[in-house]
């Protein structure tokens, strides 16, 4: 027999050696690793199992285990195959005899050159609890291998190829749709319950991977029992001999009958998007890496006009509209384009026939790894239409701000509630705040209240206006308001508003411009303030003024000055009753005081009495001022302040000061004076009495000859004692020094003295006190002191409070422990805290009492009561005193001691407390000796765990134990409990019924009076349901929180009695810009516009508050569209469904989803939105231009061609607009060579100023000013001018020309004109004289001598009118 297993076993004898193998004293057995036959088992496996060699020779593992152990087996096995080395614990076998047998196993795979072989090594588990424990760890993991698979919805199989055996797990039925083990499975089985479209398939692929070696791993469908149709998916691995013949194959099976469901609900989507793409308004495509088109939708003809097919592989550039686009960045864009992954733009196209189009595409860049550029693809839209509508509408804008902002001061637009939309940037400028904060912010974060009132005013006035319908009567009113800049500082500024009109002539908005007045505003209440604190300070000192215009001998009174004189309000006040107020006695005075600074100039400042209009006397104080010119006074100027109270209190003070004298005198005090700063003193006579001396023997005296006839060690106490006063530390110098006498004793001082004078940087300048001899009580006090001395050594060395108490009942003494148990100090039990004001309300009769006997003689015991301490805090008191008699049995009083024992009765009532605490507590309590036995249990520990106090009182907490908490967890909570830490973990432990329950155990250890751990306690809770309930409730919340975190739409839950957001989904960050954290933190007003957050406060928030104070059960969802602020700064129009509900603490919350809309209101709004956009930037263009009173054009830069021209502008130069538009600046300009200049230095400066002569439509020649600004709109250069006409400043110069022109047509006339008829009336004249006269008719000669006669009288008639007229000019 030996030799048969020798030559089974051919490898192994010559391996280890065939005899130690079989009497090794534990179990070896190798198996085939492509069989899974067993080939060599030894002699202990054969006597463990009963049988022989032979018969164990070629069977499988299935063989010798339970058929519920073969998962553990078979998985250990596949572990192997990977190669690595397994160890099983309490493993079962089945023994011939019916038995099962427990072992461990350590396994491994060996390879030889030609084979590969899975070798055990077996060690026997005898022990019984061993036993019990395998077969309870079998069950459990066959418990958690069979949940793991129902969880994870997987199943196993194996086959075994030699003889077709098949084997499923329990998951594996349920995922086929039968009941666990109902049947044996086969592959015929197998294969009818696969769905019939799919068993070719299946037989194919397992057939390929049996004999082509590939990968079997499929997705098939399967029809279960019931008819459902489930889909699975199928993997396997299969073992092979060294034939290459099958073994066995070890499968998995998993369902995924959701994702394929997914999957093909995909494809019918993608094929309903191909049809959407198809019939879509926009063309979707892509683009290759060097940017040609790769794929293009076959709608691309309806926008493009070409065919898909012929676009393909052509360069998407090629399209373009090259006339509105640089090809070359547009080639470069393509070839390296932004960092943007989603690529937005407006795209100018040629259509097919060559048609400008606009194209809005929207891109997303494809990447590669590395970073580069593989392509895009996107989408196109034709939006022509709406592209030419922005253009007009920006160009009409354009011209608006670049005028706008142009202009001096800030302007801004509004709708017809003063809701701004614009401002230009000058705002900055002149409140230090951007143009968007300014937009957004709240005029009464602008305005004080005061101001906002005057605004609400001034608004109210327009929405007047508005509602009156009579718009045709316009006017613009000016309001001045204080403003605070972004710094907060004040402004001052005007604003004047003017209505806007849209195209049916009806308010739309309001224009307003902003002036800083600041500068001005500032003078004027610079001044008000400057004469108000003037009067106030006038008012205080009690001050007035006046002023005497000695020329005129005027005088004025200020109003402090009448009100100080006490005279009528329409008193006129001369420089002679002036003087008349003044008494008698002082009117002298005053009067040369004037006469003098009036004749030798000076000032002068007296003090006088007068007497007032209503009879009072009073002191004052007058100074008066001369001011000359040339030498002569021509002003007398000053003031006058009422003294009466400081002269009449000055007197008061010199009589008080000599009534003191005559006290000193008759009481003989000691006196002194000291001036600190020379050290000058003057004593008075008691003050050297007192010292047994002479005041003339020590004079001269100073502050030395008090320091040498004070006791050296006295000297420097009063030193210290003197600069804690002149430093402030005490309100006044007091001390007692001893002085010597001059028969050589000390005589005990009492020095007291404060200081009257200080120096103007605040030294101490002169000091007045007294001297006091005191010898006489210093003796009886040191008497006193020395008889109290002894009681006060034992006393105050007592830790209790030590008292003596007269018989007056007023305590002569306490010892210092009073200030530790009362928090009194010594003096203030003396001075304000009676003792029996310490004693509590409720003790105090029984304390009277007490002591009431002890007055009575009798002796006391002992008492206990409590005090209430300076803090409020009670304490318990052991109270002992006794009467005390002097030597002639007379009652001194009483004396006794406090103690107190407050700790002690603490103590003992929290110790009662913590007990009580304990027996009633709902958590388990549990306290262990060092050895860890149980010294004490409370009741809920008997509760809970079924053991009685008797039970466990000895036993070791083990008693509850599952074996589940791993060893080294003890070792670590042991480790800290040693070191004197607190442990804290759960346990899962087990009741005296054997029902598993979970704790959360805190474990402390409990140290003894000399610091040395004495015990462990333990506070354990139940937390099984919490357990439970969590488990379930992080289920729960992943499954929800996947869908939330994955879904594009922002989830949301508002709190509203927490006022905060406590859970927002993630896509929160792709739909607004906001982290979660940072959308976790906004208020809920900050996520919404101002017009939502109204909506809010007038339509939900009334609901709503009667839903959380319960008055109404629910509240209904709501869905609603509202505008979201983004991170950067855009607004957001989402659609938010709104659903409320209480959570469990009984708090309202708002469940929200907010869907992005943006894309579909920007479609419906966008023509509406461009429409009234173009309609308001033309009447606020028209406002600001058109309608301005000053005349304004704007003439092109290049040509000066006039392009625009508001109506005062046409009515200045007579011209229609259409004329007007059609002429150049040089039909206008009459020196247009200087214009050009203009041009040239604006195109430097930007803006300038100029004086022209401009030419009207009738021909008339002005005079003008120019102011000028260079800007561009639309890309065109333009001049803006504002002109004013300055004809009026000139008309002076004119006239003169024109004098001068006239005299220059008079003497041309006296030189020339008149000279003709002239010359031919002299002529007429000679002719008649002559004989030649005959030859014409009388008649003749008279007409011509009336003609002439004429001319001449004409011409003499215009020089007269011209002469008139330069008279007139003159």
């Amino acid at each position: 027999m030996k030799k048969a297993i020798q030559s089974k076993n051919s490898l192994f004898s010559e391996a280890f050696g065939f005899q130690l193998l079989e009497n090794l004293p534990q179990g070896i057995m190798v198996a085939d690793q492509y069989t899974s036959t067993f080939v060599y088992t030894n002699l202990w496996i054969q006597e463990l199992l009963g049988y022989t060699a032979e018969e164990l020779h070629g069977k499988t593992p299935a063989f010798i285990h339970p058929e519920d152990e073969m998962d553990r087996v078979m998985l250990a096995f596949q572990a192997m195959l990977m190669g690595e080395i397994q160890v099983v614990n309490h493993i079962r076998f089945k023994t011939k005899r019916g038995e099962i047998v427990s072992c461990d196993i350590r396994a491994q795979l060996l390879k030889t050159e030609n084979s590969a072989y899975v070798c055990g090594f077996f060690t026997r588990v005898k022990d019984e609890e061993h036993l019990t424990k395998q077969a309870d760890e079998a069950s459990l993991f066959q418990q958690r291998l069979n949940a793991a698979q129902e969880i994870g919805n997987m199943g196993f199989w194996t086959l075994y190829h030699n003889n077709n055996l098949l084997e499923w797990s329990d998951q594996t039925f349920r995922m086929f749709g039968y009941p666990p083990r109902s049947f044996q499975p086969s592959l015929a089985t197998f294969l009818n319950i696969i769905y019939e479209a799919d068993r070719g398939e299946v037989s194919k692929a397992f057939s390929d991977h049996l004999h082509k070696r590939t990968p079997y791993d499929i997705i098939h469908r399967v029809k279960t029992q019931s008819g459902e149709i489930r889909y699975l998916r199928e993997r396997c691995h299969t073992s092979f001999d060294a034939e290459n013949r099958p073994i066995y194959s070890f499968g998995t099976v998993l369902d995924v009958t959701a994702i394929e469901e997914s999957r093909r609900m995909a494809l019918k989507s993608l094929e309903r998007l191909q049809e959407i793409l198809t019939n879509s308004r926009s063309f979707y495509w892509e683009l290759d890496a060097n940017g040609n088109f790769s794929a293009v939708s076959p709608n691309v003809v309806d926008i493009l006009g070409y065919e898909a097919a012929n676009l393909r592989k052509r360069p998407a550039v090629k399209f373009l509209n090259l006339a509105a686009v640089n090809i070359h960045k547009a080639k470069a864009f393509l070839l390296q384009p932004d960092k943007e992954e989603i690529i937005n733009r407006y795209i100018p196209a040629l259509s097919k026939n060559g048609q400008a189009i606009w194209l809005n595409v929207s891109a997303k860049v494809q990447r590669g790894e590395d970073g580069s550029v593989l392509g895009f693809h996107g989408s196109a839209t034709e939006i022509t239409e709406r592209k030419l509508a922005e253009d007009r509408l920006v160009a009409s804008e354009s011209k608006f701000r670049t005028i706008a902002e142009t202009m001096p001061g800030a302007i801004w637009l509004s709708d017809l509630d003063f809701r701004m939309h614009y401002v230009s940037p000058g705002i900055t400028k002149l409140l230090g705040i951007s143009q968007e904060a300014f937009l957004v912010q709240d005029r009464s974060e602008r305005y004080a209240p005061h101001a906002l009132e005057r605004i609400e005013t001034y608004i109210q006035r327009q929405k007047k206006w508005l509602a009156s319908g009579n718009w045709s009567e316009t006017e613009n009113v000016a309001l001045e308001v204080e403003t605070k800049t972004i710094d907060g500082q004040t402004k001052w500024v005007q604003i004047v508003t003017t209505p806007i009109f849209d195209m049916q002539k009806k308010p739309s908005g309001f224009l307003g411009v902003v002036t800083d007045i600041t500068d001005l505003m500032q003078r004027e209440e610079m001044l008000a303030k400057l004469n108000q604190v003037l009067e106030e300070g006038g008012r205080l000192a009690k001050m007035g003024t006046w002023e005497l215009d000695v020329v005129s001998g005027k005088l004025g009174w200020g109003k402090i000055t009448r009100e100080l004189h006490e005279v009528a309000d329409d008193f006129e006040p001369s420089l002679e009753n002036a003087l008349d107020f003044y008494t008698p006695a002082y009117r002298e005075t005053i009067s040369q005081h004037v006469s003098e600074i009036s004749t030798n100039g000076g000032t002068y400042d007296i003090e006088l009495q007068i007497l007032s209009a209503k009879g009072n006397l009073k002191w004052v104080r007058t100074m008066g001022h001369a001011d000359f010119v040339d030498g002569k006074c021509v002003r007398l100027w000053g003031v006058i302040q009422d003294i009466d109270e400081a002269k009449r209190k000055s007197i008061e003070l010199l009589q008080e000061r000599a009534r003191l004298d005559n006290v000193i005198a008759a009481t003989k005090v000691a006196t002194w004076y000291w001036n600190v700063q020379t050290g000058e003193t003057i004593f008075n006579e008691r003050w050297a009495e007192m010292l047994g001396r002479q005041l003339s023997d020590l004079e001269p005296t100073t502050i030395k000859t008090w320091e040498q006839l004070c006791h050296p060690d006295d000297l420097a106490i009063a030193e210290k004692r003197l600069d804690a006063y002149f430093t402030g530390k005490t309100a006044l110098y007091e001390t007692e020094f001893r002085m010597q006498h001059n028969d050589g004793h000390w005589v005990w001082i009492r020095d007291v003295g404060s200081v009257v004078e200080w120096t103007p940087d605040g030294k101490p300048l002169a000091m007045y006190g007294t001297h006091e001899d005191i010898s006489a009580s210093v003796k009886a006090r040191a008497d006193l002191q020395l008889a109290e001395e002894k009681y006060k050594i034992i006393a105050e060395n007592n830790f209790n409070w030590e008292f003596w108490q007269g018989t007056d009942g007023i305590c002569l003494y306490h010892s210092p422990s009073v200030e530790r148990i009362t928090g009194y100090k010594v003096e203030e039990l003396f001075s304000t805290a009676h003792v029996l004001n310490l004693i509590h309300p409720d003790d105090r009769k029984h304390y009277e009492e007490h002591h009431l006997d002890v007055d009575c003689g009798q002796k006391a015991g002992e008492i206990s009561f409590r005090i209430v301490d300076k803090a409020g805090k009670v304490h318990y008191i052991d109270h002992v005193c006794q009467p005390i008699y002097n030597a002639n049995g007379e009652a001194m009083g009483i004396r006794g001691t406090n103690i107190d024992v407050t700790e002690r009765q603490e103590a003992q009532v929290q110790l009662r407390k913590l007990l009580k605490a304990v027996e009633q507590s709902q958590a388990s309590i549990v306290i262990t000796n060092l050895a860890g036995q149980i010294e004490y249990v409370n009741p809920f520990f008997t509760k809970l765990t079924g053991y009685s106090s008797e039970e466990a009182i000895g036993a070791n907490p083990r008693i509850l134990s599952t074996g589940h908490t791993k060893p080294d967890e003890y070792q670590r909570m042991f480790a800290k409990l040693q070191k004197g830490e607190t442990w804290q973990g759960e346990f899962l432990n087990k009741k005296k019924n054997g029902e598993l329950y979970w704790e959360y155990a805190t474990i402390s250890p409990v140290r003894n009076e000399a610091g040395l751990i004495s015990n462990y306690v333990a506070i354990k809770e139940d937390i099984s349901e919490r357990k439970k309930l969590g488990e379930t409730l992080r289920a729960s919340e992943l499954k929800y929180r996947l869908i939330a975190e994955n879904t594009t739409d922002v989830i949301w839950v508002f709190n509203f009695h927490q006022n905060r957001f406590t859970y927002v989904s993630p896509s929160v960050q792709q739909l607004r810009g906001f982290t979660v954290e940072e959308a976790l933190a906004q208020p809920i007003e900050s996520t919404m516009t101002e017009l939502a957050r109204k909506n809010f406060e007038e339509g939900l928030k009334p609901n709503l508050e009667a839903y959380m104070k319960g008055e109404i059960n629910e509240l209904s969802p709501m869905v609603v569209e509202i505008r979201q602020p983004h991170k950067n700064g855009d607004w957001v129009w989402v659609e938010v469904s709104l659903k409320f509900h209480k959570n469990e603490s009984g708090e309202v919350e708002a469940i929200g989803v907010s869907r992005d809309i943006q894309e579909r209101k920007k479609a419906e709004e966008l023509r509406e939105r461009i429409q009234i956009e173009l309609q308001q930037s033309e009447a606020r263009f028209k406002t600001l231009f058109y309608d301005n009173a000053s005349v304004m054009y704007l003439i092109d830069t290049n040509s000066g061609v006039f392009v625009d021209a508001n109506r005062a502008a046409l009515n200045f130069y007579g011209y229609t607009k259409e004329e007007m538009l059609g002429k150049s600046i040089t039909d206008v300009n009459v020196d247009f060579q200087n214009w050009k200049s203009k041009v040239s230095y604006l195109k430097s400066h930007g803006i300038g100023r100029f004086e022209f002569r401009h030419s009207l439509a009738n021909g008339e020649l002005v005079d003008v000013e120019l102011f000028s600004c260079l800007i561009h709109i639309d890309g065109q250069s333009m001049i803006h001018e504002i002109v004013h006409d300055i004809s009026d400043k000139n008309k002076y110069l004119r006239e003169v020309e024109r004098q001068n022109e006239i005299l220059k047509e008079i003497a041309w006339t006296q030189s020339h004109v008149v000279r003709a008829p002239l010359a031919r009336i002299m002529s007429l004249i000679e002719l008649i004289d002559t004989e030649h006269a005959s030859i014409y008719s009388e008649p003749l000669l008279l007409q011509s001598l009336k003609t002439s006669a004429k001319e001449l009288d004409e011409l003499v008639h215009q020089i007269t009118k011209k002469t008139l007229e330069i008279k007139a000019i003159n």
